[in-house]
């Protein structure tokens, strides 16, 4: 049995993110909907904390609460609310209490979120940048879906923007503070804690997990400035982040959190830079003939490293909708 078919790893935020993305983009809104109202259903505890974890150690990032919340802003602006606002709202509440706590004790220990920054590293939480970009805009995605449907919370929405802005302007605030100011410096780090610069994007496990999740996901979060923005798509090409176009993770390919690259790539009008890691992956990550998409590939590519990965299939589908809006 591939790894990923055991049943632990069905609450994998991304893959519900990847999937309502996707569907709903292509105007496949009903599916969407009935997977996300499932997932809501299944997998969002009582106490707002998220159903998936490494032998009981709950492995979802920060970052990933947030992106469900605009998840369903995103559903709901696509495709209405029909089919999952009515049994899935509990839980989207929760999810955001479960936010909301988080940032209310980072503002009592200095303003920034702490938390797990990606479930293989869900032993080392730290106060990630990405994770406070992607807690302010699901907290602020939240309030505007609230507003729109009229729904009344237990933390009313103009509170919940309130707290998003604190919380942006803080991680932002953290993050001058801490990447270089130097121009021509490629090492940002992706976290307030003190970590050395490593020689290049694949000189171990926090230089390649930035590379693959922790700036892609920064960039996505939409928290950066345009400048700052492009300084980490310049920095992963300078150090050897990627290989045509796909992400370099230390001696192989991984490019299931590229769409969040991509996003950022779009939104800074990169398009070149865009059309490379989209047709890379096509080309490269997804297997001949067939097109699946394994989570990672050989480098040179040509050979399966890791099991099917649904995020990871579904790249080519949630970019390739953007050239043809």
């Amino acid at each position: 049995m591939e790894y990923y078919a055991q049943e632990w790893c069905d609450g994998f935020p991304p893959t519900i993110i990847a999937a309502v993305d996707a569907l709903s983009a292509w105007g496949i809104g009903a599916r969407a909907a009935a997977l996300f109202r499932y997932w809501l259903g299944t997998f969002v505890r009582r106490d707002g904390t998220i159903e998936y974890g490494y032998e009981g150690v709950d492995a979802s990032s920060v970052s990933e609460y947030g992106q469900v919340l605009h998840t369903a802003a995103l559903l709901d602006e696509r495709s209405g609310a029909e089919g999952w606002w009515a049994d899935g709202r509990g839980a989207l509440e929760r999810l955001a209490e479960h936010l909301l706590a988080l940032a209310d004790q980072a503002q009592r220990e200095g303003g920034l979120v702490r938390g797990v920054p990606e479930a293989d590293r869900r032993e080392e939480p730290g106060r990630f940048f990405h994770n406070g970009g992607w807690a302010a805009k699901g907290l602020r995605r939240w309030a505007e879906l609230c507003d729109r449907r009229g729904a009344s919370t237990r933390t009313p929405p103009a509170q919940v923007r309130a707290v998003a802005s604190r919380l942006a302007w803080d991680t932002l605030v953290a993050i001058r503070e801490t990447w270089p100011r130097e121009a021509e410096s490629w090492w940002l780090p992706p976290q307030a804690e003190p970590c050395p610069a490593p020689r290049s994007l694949t000189d171990g496990t926090l230089a390649s997990y930035t590379n693959y999740r922790y700036w892609p996901e920064l960039l996505s979060s939409g928290l950066l400035p345009e400048g700052m923005a492009n300084r980490i798509v310049d920095a992963r090409l300078a150090a050897g982040g990627q290989f045509c176009g796909m992400t370099r993770f230390e001696d192989h390919l991984d490019d299931w959190p590229l769409a969040e690259h991509l996003q950022g790539l779009w939104s800074l009008g990169r398009r070149d830079d865009f059309l490379m890691c989209l047709y890379g992956h096509v080309a490269y990550h997804q297997a001949e003939g067939h097109l699946t998409a394994y989570e990672q590939v050989s480098f040179p590519p040509g050979r399966k490293v890791w099991p099917y990965c649904l995020p990871c299939q579904l790249v080519a589908a949630r970019a390739a909708r953007r050239l043809v809006a």
